[in-house]
């Protein structure tokens, strides 16, 4: 037979579990808001800091892009220099030997004049070589220059140049493209054309070489 005093005692623990579970039901959704509240600080801070590597990545590749085009300028600067001061040398080089003022060697041709070639006919052959790309030239051993060049004729038919008399044969030296320099003395209505039909039965020998040697004036 249940007593007054079970029912009381029943009444009393259910009161005390209902409590207790309402208390740990606070406690749940605090905590889940605390959670909740952490988690969205976190990701607000993740985000934050995302947005702060975005910017120092575009800070930075802004600064790389100028970097590089100051470097592209200097590059420019420095490569235009380079070429200016390459043909300044360039040019240094071809009126140094123009003039004679350096010794010189390289590959070119030997080209043999029969007796009878007056003054006109042998400039006429300086002029050719140095049109077809010689850069410097002799005659029997005399390097000609254009501020030394200058050949004459003395009363018995000799050539004077520049104090020395010419015996015939004569010789002219070129140094330069020899395949170049060829073929412009033969080609059709070219020097050794010209020479052939003015000097009938005689004719020039051309020959390449390999190195020809000439020294400063």
């Amino acid at each position: 037979m249940l007593r007054l005093k079970d029912l009381n005692l029943n009444s009393g623990r259910r009161r005390a579990i209902f409590f207790t579970s309402l208390t740990l039901g606070l406690l749940f959704i605090v905590q889940s808001r605390s959670f909740e509240g952490l988690s969205i600080a976190h990701t607000r801070d993740s985000a934050s800091n995302v947005f702060r590597e975005i910017q120092v990545l575009r800070d930075t590749n802004k600064s790389l892009l100028v970097e590089i085009s100051s470097l592209e300028e200097t590059y420019e600067k420095t490569k235009d220099s380079s070429r200016s001061i390459q043909a300044l040398e360039d040019e240094i080089r071809k009126f140094s030997m123009i003039t004679g003022g350096k010794s010189i060697h390289g590959p070119g041709i030997r080209i043999t004049v029969p007796k009878g070639a007056d003054v006109t006919t042998l400039i006429d052959l300086f002029n050719e070589l140095y049109n077809s790309g010689a850069e410097a030239v002799s005659l029997n051993g005399v390097r000609l220059t254009g501020n030394s060049f200058g050949l004459d004729t003395i009363p018995n038919g000799q050539i004077l140049l520049r104090g020395n008399i010419l015996e015939s044969p004569y010789v002219f030296l070129a140094i330069g493209e020899s395949g170049t320099m060829e073929a412009s003395l033969r080609q059709t209505g070219g020097f050794l054309r010209r020479f052939e039909k003015d000097h009938p039965g005689r004719t020039l020998k051309i020959e390449k070489r390999e190195r020809v040697d000439m020294e400063k004036v």
